[in-house]
């Protein structure tokens, strides 16, 4: 197996690469340590983007489908039945993706946190701590952590809607009662809490509070990773810098060559944000 830099003098669908020169194994594993610490910085942030987005969904639904079946409702009890269960299932296919988000981006983080700089690192353990204390600090963040396992256990989360038809009005409501008697784990801290809340509870009111806290880790999560992630851009435009000209600059691995076959993988530098971030430091 032989390692290059090269240049596409081609394009994707006719290639013509251009060798360079040779890349020493340790020269690529250093090359490939400091490109996966970009894309791990860049998959914190796109773990965040789904959770948000399917945060969007919700809203866009409730602002549009759901507002549009009220508007359009004369009297509740004859609502049609098919429109009235592809809301229900809508809604909570919804949540359930955004829930499924929820915990993606919580337990990928601490992975990959733990992985890069180990159990006992300051980022690790300000990681846990920030999760900690957003569950101790926030019921609507406690909540949905517990509601992802519910989901998962139980049954689909949304069973209400509060309906006034005199005001044209309607809000997709959690059942408190269904929940406790559904599932029995929810801890001592979430029944307390529990306690205040009225017999049906807003989700819009639970998901705007949520996606403000998990905004807030998300951005604390990308700090953890700004320091490691600024140096491997300097470290990769410091290797590629006197190389690069108007033709993409790439790596590439010769695989069970011989004469009969000639198999080749790609490896991309991210140039986009060495340009961004780097652009002009030597």
């Amino acid at each position: 197996m032989k390692r290059f830099l090269a240049m596409n003098l081609g394009n994707d669908n006719n290639p013509n690469y251009q060798f360079i020169k040779e890349i020493e194994e340790s020269s690529y594993i250093e090359i490939k340590n400091q490109i996966n610490i970009v894309n791990e910085a860049d998959d914190s942030i796109d773990l965040f983007l789904i959770h948000k987005n399917n945060f969007g969904e919700t809203v866009d639904f409730h602002n549009e489908h759901f507002r549009d079946f009220i508007e359009n409702m004369t009297e509740p009890i004859k609502t049609d039945k098919n429109e009235y269960t592809f809301i229900k299932i809508e809604i909570n296919r919804i949540l359930l993706n955004y829930l499924s988000s929820f915990r993606m981006l919580i337990d990928h983080s601490e992975r990959l946190i733990k992985k890069r700089f180990g159990k006992d690192s300051t980022e690790f353990l300000t990681l846990k701590e920030t999760l900690k204390n957003a569950y101790d600090n926030h019921f609507e963040y406690r909540f949905i952590y517990k509601l992802r396992n519910f989901c998962q256990h139980c049954g689909i989360p949304v069973t209400d809607f509060i309906i006034d038809n005199t005001k044209k009005s309607a809000e997709m409501c959690f059942n408190k009662q269904y929940l406790l008697n559904e599932y029995d784990s929810w801890g001592v801290e979430i029944k307390n809490d529990f306690l205040k809340l009225e017999p049906k509870f807003s989700v819009n009111e639970i998901l705007l509070k949520n996606i403000e806290i998990m905004n807030n880790i998300s951005k604390m999560i990308h700090s953890l990773y700004k320091g490691i992630f600024i140096d491997s851009l300097r470290r990769l435009h410091l290797i590629t810098q006197k190389h690069r000209g108007k033709h993409e600059l790439i790596i590439l691995t010769e695989l069970d060559t011989n004469d009969e076959t000639h198999n080749i993988t790609i490896q991309r530098f991210p140039f986009e944000k060495i340009d961004l971030f780097i652009n002009g430091i030597s």
